[in-house]
């Protein structure tokens, strides 16, 4: 929200002081709420102006204890301004064995291409079961799905088809942002 329209929001409250409206006025009834038993989530009020770093802390130390220290910086100082309207936390720390293990000597090495166009070697799992693992094909990239020994959940893997494409893939994926 930008300062302008919070400036002239906190204007027109004012105008409603006594319950009597005299001038333009504008009143608000704005809130949150969440289904705790399914997203396990908090609403907080918080003073990003003035505290934006203390915010910072509080998100972390929350991530911090909800994934029991295994995840310690989610936010790193510096990444939230005093211009902040509303922040959405959620973070995801997963460890498990897959369902059916990847043989060590099937590792090779292959180019893997970095976003700056340099292409370096580095260590590839590789599987006789390839096609099992693919979710589909879908325009300009692929998904695949390894699933977790014991469990109905597989890790997803969505992989852009050019070796470039990676930020086109971000672009498909991405929900309009809440700027105006």
């Amino acid at each position: 929200m930008s300062l302008q329209f919070t400036s002239m929001v906190s204007n027109l409250k004012d105008n409603n002081k006594n319950n009597r409206i005299t001038s333009p006025s504008i009143l608000f009834a704005n809130s949150v709420w969440i289904d705790r038993s399914s997203y396990n989530a908090k609403a907080k009020e918080v003073d990003f102006a003035n505290k934006v770093d203390q915010v910072i802390d509080e998100v972390n130390s929350c991530v911090k204890n909800e994934t029991k220290g295994l995840i310690k910086n989610f936010l790193p100082l510096g990444c939230l301004y005093g211009d902040t309207a509303l922040l959405f936390a959620n973070a995801l720390y997963c460890k498990g064995q897959w369902d059916q293990k990847f043989d060590k000597t099937r590792t090779r090495n292959m180019n893997f291409h970095l976003l700056d166009g340099e292409t370096v070697q580095v260590p590839f799992m590789t599987s006789k079961r390839g096609s099992r693992h693919l979710y589909g094909l879908f325009g300009g990239y692929k998904i695949l799905s390894i699933p977790y020994q014991g469990s109905d959940f597989s890790m997803y893997f969505f992989l852009p088809n050019e070796t470039d494409g990676l930020p086109k893939l971000v672009k498909k994926l991405k929900y309009p942002t809440l700027d105006s």
